[in-house]
């Protein structure tokens, strides 16, 4: 095997960025108590459209825990 590559590495790094800030605002956007239920419903499909573009990279992630998932 050779020497692991740096761009690869840091390509998984921003994955994983993208997913735990989607994550961070899913949870603010249930918790807020300025928004209406269907703006919260609005932008939970967004949200869980974006999860489903995440899906695509699930290959890099060994533990079934780690990859994205679009139903809840």
């Amino acid at each position: 095997m050779g020497a692991p590559n740096p761009h690869f590495a840091f390509g998984v790094y921003i994955v994983v960025m993208i997913r735990n800030n989607l994550r961070v605002l899913e949870q603010k956007v249930n918790a807020s108590d300025k928004l209406s239920d269907a703006d919260k419903f609005d932008l939970q499909q967004y949200i869980t459209r974006c999860y489903g573009s995440l899906t695509t990279f699930n290959i890099l992630f060994k533990n079934k825990d780690d990859q994205f998932r679009t139903g809840g």
